[in-house]
Formats: C-alpha cells, structure tokens, sequence
C-alpha cells in the first residue's frame, strides 16, 4: 500500500501544493480571454520530497527521475511561435495567443498569473484539471483501452435561442473508465503517519474554474452563480480527500460522468450535477460610441460652502461660478482646494471687437478652463480643435489628464501642461480606448470607464501607464467612477433585463491588494459592495468626503451615506436654493466645498 499512497500522493500531492484558478471571460463575439494564475508552496514540496523520495520514479512528474521536487518545477509560461504545439497558449485550443504573464512571489509562494486572448469560444478546450502533473495520466489510464485519448477538458458551444440572446454551453467531459483501475479511495489509503504527512502537503491547495459573460447573464442552469460569473468546478483539496465520502468511492466508476457526480457530493467541492452547463446572455444591440457628453446641454457650475456639525452636513446657499450660455461641466479641485477645473462648450465672440459680437458655439466643441475661487476669475487651459474633457490634476502637480475626443473620434487619455499661450499635450494610454471617464489610483496607475463598443457594455479597467496595459475588473458600469478617501475607487455596476436596459445598481468598491503594494493590474484586484443608489436611480454621479461619506444627488435632492448605516440620508433641497437637474458633485480637498453641476431655476 506504501507504492500505492506514495505515487498517488505524487499525482495528487503536486497539484496539492499548487492553487490553480481559471477564469474565462466571454464577449458576446465569441472572443475572450483566459485569466490562469498558478501557485506553489515549495514549503510544502519539500515536505513532499521527503516523503517521497527516493521511491519515486513517475516519469510525469516534475522532478521525479531525480528524486528532486521543488518550487523550480514551476516556471513560467512560454510561447514560442515556431513549436505552438509546445507552447502554453496552445494547449488552451486554436488561436489562443499570450497576452502577457508575471511573476507571483509571496513570503512562502512563487507563481504566475497568466493572461490569454482567444478568437473562438468554441475552439477552446479548458481542463478541469489545468496543467497539475499527475492528474491528467491518472484520468488516461483510468480510461479504457480503446478510450486512451479521453481527455478532461471542458467543450463550449454557442447558439443563439431568441432575439438578441444567446446560449453558451459548457461541456463536461464524456468517456468510459476501466473499471479495474484503482479507486479514488486509494488516493487516502496509508498509515497514519503518511496520512498525517499528505494532508500537510494539501493545506491550503485548491483548484477553480470559473467561466463568465461581459454581457448581461439572464439565466443559468447551475446553481453556483455570482453576477454574470458561473463557477464550473472548484475543489479545496485537502477537505475532499479527508472526508469520509472519499473513503466509500471503493471502487472505480465506469464512467467519467459517474466519477463526477460522486466528486460533486464531496466536502469541499463545488460542481453542478447537470452535465452540460448553460449561460444564456442579452446581445447588445449594435451602437456606436458617444462622445463624452454628447451635445451637451445648457449646465453651470455652482460652488456652495460644506460644512459638519453634530452627525449632520450643511449647504450654504450656491453661487454661480461659471455664469456663461453653454455647456460648463466636470468639476474636479486642484491639490490645494484653492481652483476648479471644468469642461466647457463656451459660447464665443464670431468676431472679435470691435465688430459686432455675434454669439455661437463651436459644433460642441470643448476645451479645459479653471477657476480662481479667490480671485473669482476664469482662464482657460486648453484651446485645441479637438474636445477635451474631464480634467484632472495628475500626481506631480504640473500635469493635467484629459479624456480627448481627437479629429477621427477616437476617445483615449492625454496629459497637459499649461504653459502661457503654449500647452504641451502627451498620449498617456495609446491603446485603451474609446476612454469615457478616469479616476487616478496613483501615480502610474488609473481606473477608467471605457465605452463599449459594437453595443457592448461600458467596462471598469485598471491601466498601468508604464507598460500601457489594461485589464477589466467590471462590466455594465455607470459613469461615476470616484477614488475614496482609503484609496479605493468607487463604482456604480447595473444589472440589465433582457433587452438590455438597466434595471438596478449596485454601488460598490474596487482594490488591488497584490503583494507588491503597488497598483499594478492583475495583482489581486478584488471588489465587494457598498450600497444601492437611493431607489430608481441606475446611473448616478457620486463624490466622497475626506471623512468617507458619500454624497449623491437625485434630481435637486442631495443625500449622504457612510458606512455602516443601513439607507441614505437627506443633506440638502438643492431646488430651495433654486437649482435644478443636478447631475455632477465635487467635493474638495478639506471637505469644505461643494461643487455642484445643474440647472438654474
């Protein structure tokens, strides 16, 4: 029984000390990506060694021939163009191409996250068991003869059912096993001290596989949903193999989807008992990007005092600040609180003095201006043919970033220095586009909403502007995407019916917690809730106070809410103090201010 526990220990035990997790993206084009992060404990493969060595000889374990298992069996992915069938990307299906990998180093860990670009959702063959040595041959021999090319990997399949909606099917793997083969109850079979010794090696291991859609999810068979994401399996190692179940599984079944279901009643495992996974999904109907405010419409900015006593805020009376026809919009506060920066469609002079001052805009053209709250005195920043857009002081002090809808339309990130009548502007992001509206994170790092192109919905992504890469957190979001005060930033994600309108929204917060503390995309972002808009608002625009609280507007109404209480909080009657339709808040640096976009009265 010793050879038995020890190879299967091997088998097992070298997926054990990884974590393997799998996320497939799935546009409704078909295209996608494969998100594959794997770790490994070499605490625990040296636990491994010597507890193996020097018995073990499986050709098909890293190390094995040598005696020798370690944290440099796992290296990282590569693709070679010349030799696709060795490369990592191709063992994923056909046209699967790397889009990048990085090192994942903790205090005990080493591994990769791994990102892929696929063209055809249907090409693609994920296993359930993706890449553990051992794992796979277990499953080949367990086939029978004329079966040897029986493989673990998921089939997905994709045809549309009604208007605008599609279903994606994921195919669990079908094949005969032999039935002489061993048991899965021979994976636990040992002595009390190699019992004792494997279940170590297992700690903490865990293999996932998840799938998800960009496109509203509007239904799905399996039970294991979360948002538009479905998990397909996911199994912590170490509770499977020790419960008592694992110890009744005496003998092999005869087919994988027998095995299967038994591994679905297991402690610890998460897997549908249907065999074909369903995910139907809305289609956006096809529309072209907008501009960021398109054809803007008559909007001031008001500036109003804020102020706290006892638990409650306070709104001065608004004043005016921009004053002119036109679109005046997007407030955000310099640094020092002591200016505002603002979009503005301006009406200008069609000629200048000393002829008669004809007033008209320019085709909705607009350009950067601030404000000196001081001085009460308006200059502009930008004065370019192309539209600028929601101004923000970058972390230097010098540079200001623009969305810029350019002479094609493209909408991307551009920085600005002001420099008297000259200004100098640099493409911050060249290939994320068309860019809606930003959030800056830190210095290298920005939080963007990105317009959906082809009908499809807007997207949440995380940019590192030094390697100009981007990588999505969140689909369907609004257009308020804010930093709060912890250094989070803030969205507003939509649930949409079947026709693609939004139904409800949900406030929530997003954070990168990789090891590095920089906020680098694909570290370990995670989000989790907030709170709902006050009711029947799906798209509102929000601001923070440097104390936390969270400010929103609906219509003339202002409300606050700060974690821990239950429902919002009425602040102001904006419409008292003769404002209408407010839509865009800013608050300042100390808190003190408001700055407030609506209609006068």
């Amino acid at each position: 029984m010793l050879r038995t526990i020890l190879t299967l220990a091997c088998s097992v035990g070298v997926a054990g000390c990884l974590t393997s997790n799998v996320l497939v993206t799935v546009r409704p084009d078909g295209t996608g990506t494969i998100e594959h992060t794997t770790t490994l404990r070499p605490s625990a493969m040296a636990q491994l060694e010597k507890l193996l060595a020097p018995e073990i000889t499986d050709p098909s374990v890293p190390g094995a021939a040598s005696g020798r298992l370690s944290g440099q069996t796992l290296t990282a992915p590569q693709d070679s163009p010349t030799a696709p069938q060795n490369s990592s990307a191709w063992r994923w299906g056909r046209s699967v191409r790397m889009r990048s990998t990085r090192p994942l180093n903790g205090a005990d860990s080493v591994g990769w996250k791994t990102i892929y670009d696929f063209d055809d959702v249907t090409s693609l063959g994920v296993d359930l068991m993706p890449f553990t040595p051992g794992l796979r041959a277990f499953y080949s021999v367990a086939a029978k003869e004329k079966e040897r090319r029986a493989t673990t990997e998921l089939q997905m399949s994709v045809e549309p059912i009604a208007d605008g909606v599609e279903r994606l099917t994921v195919h669990f793997p079908r094949f005969a096993m032999d039935p002489t083969a061993e048991p899965p109850a021979a994976a636990v079979s040992g002595s009390a001290a190699e019992m004792a010794a494997l279940r170590e090696v297992l700690r903490g291991s865990r293999i996932t596989v998840a799938i998800q859609t960009e496109a509203p999810l509007l239904r799905t068979n399996s039970p294991h949903r979360e948002d538009n994401r479905v998990t397909l399996f996911d199994a912590d190692l170490q509770q499977a193999l020790f419960s008592k179940q694992v110890s009744m599984l005496a003998s092999t079944p005869s087919s994988f989807e027998e095995f299967l279901s038994a591994l679905s009643d297991l402690p610890g495992v998460t897997l549908a008992r249907d065999h074909d996974v369903t995910l139907e999904y809305q289609v956006p109907a096809a529309s072209p990007p907008v501009a960021n405010d398109p054809r803007p419409p008559e909007t001031e900015i008001f500036l109003a005092s804020l102020s706290a006593a006892e638990g409650k805020l306070f709104v001065s009376t608004p004043v005016n600040v921009t004053n002119s026809p036109g679109y005046d919009n997007q407030p955000s506060f310099t640094p020092d609180g002591r200016e505002i920066l603002f979009t503005s469609g301006r009406v200008i002079p069609t000629a200048p003095p000393p002829a008669p001052q004809g007033l008209a805009l320019r085709d909705g053209q607009t350009d950067i201006y601030r404000y000196d709250i001081a001085a009460r005195r308006i200059s502009r920043v930008t004065q370019t043919p192309e539209s600028e857009y929601s101004p923000t002081v970058m972390a230097d002090g010098a540079h200001i970033s623009v969305v810029r809808v350019e002479a094609d339309g493209t909408q991307r990130l551009w920085s600005v220095i002001p420099s008297g009548p000259k200004i100098e502007l640099a493409l911050v992001l060249a290939d994320v586009k068309p860019v809606g509206y930003h959030a800056w994170i830190d210095e290298r790092t920005v939080a963007l909403y990105v317009l959906g192109e082809r009908g499809h919905p807007a997207t949440l992504q995380i940019a590192d502007t030094r390697s100009g890469k981007s990588e999505v957190v969140a689909t369907a979001i609004g257009r308020s995407i804010q930093r709060m005060p912890t250094g989070e930033i803030s969205f507003v994600q939509q649930e949409r019916a079947a026709d693609g309108a939004a139904q409800t929204a949900t406030i929530k917060y997003m954070l990168d917690v990789g090891p590095s503390g920089q906020a680098l995309p694909g570290s370990g972002i995670r989000t989790g809730v907030l709170i709902r808009p006050v009711a029947n608002v799906l798209d509102p625009y929000l601001a923070w106070t440097p104390d936390g609280t969270l400010l929103m507007a609906v219509d003339a109404t202002l409300y606050r809410w700060r974690s821990g209480e239950p429902n919002w909080t009425v602040v102001a009657n904006l419409g008292a103090l003769g404002l209408r339709n407010v839509t865009r808040l800013a608050v300042s640096p100390k808190g003190d201010r408001l700055a407030i976009v609506a209609e006068a009265k």
